[in-house]
């Protein structure tokens, strides 16, 4: 399916695809790697902090 999302229809009409297509794989990113380990620290350094 992703496949004929970035197949370009004639006339052109891939320009905005394209621009979009970085950002959405950046969003993708930071909602599925950089935020969860971000959550994982903190909670980590709560854990350290109530051990001290």
């Amino acid at each position: 399916m992703l496949h004929t999302l970035l197949q370009a229809p004639a006339g052109g009409g891939s320009g905005l695809l394209g621009m979009l297509f970085p950002f959405l794989i950046i969003i993708v990113f930071y909602f599925f790697l950089i935020r969860p380990q971000v959550k994982r620290q903190k909670e980590q350094q709560k854990f350290i902090e109530a051990l001290k």
